[in-house]
């Protein structure tokens, strides 16, 4: 499979609650403005960049919106919105050769997100 573009992951994390977030603010060595961009995460925390796509992060940001997601259009309850997650990510698995859990479920994520923005 191949990696997302900056777009689709700007879009993922977005999606996922994260936010940009750019402030302005005068240097007198510069003489002129300064922009500062800095990447919100959802709880709040500043970072410089959006997390890197990994299991340890999808699982912290994503999962629970697509579960929530699922819940609320799919199925009321939680084990088959769950068992759904890991059948989409099992297909894409399979689908990139088994070569690499991180990206078969970001890719299996990227499809539900189509998904809900894209009814």
């Amino acid at each position: 499979m191949n990696k997302p573009t900056e777009e689709q992951i700007k879009e993922f994390w977005e999606w996922c609650g994260w936010h940009i977030r750019r402030e302005a603010s005068y240097s007198s060595f510069f003489g002129s403005n300064l922009i500062t961009t800095y990447y919100v995460s959802p709880d709040g925390v500043s970072e410089e960049s959006f997390p890197p796509i990994d299991l340890n992060n999808l699982f912290k940001y994503a999962w629970e919106v697509a579960v929530t997601y699922l819940m609320g259009h799919l199925t009321h309850d939680r084990i088959s919105a769950i068992r759904y997650l890991f059948d989409k990510w099992l297909e894409q698995y399979i689908k990139d050769g088994l070569r690499d859990f991180e990206s078969a479920l970001f890719w299996a994520l990227w499809e539900l997100r189509a998904q809900e923005t894209n009814p």
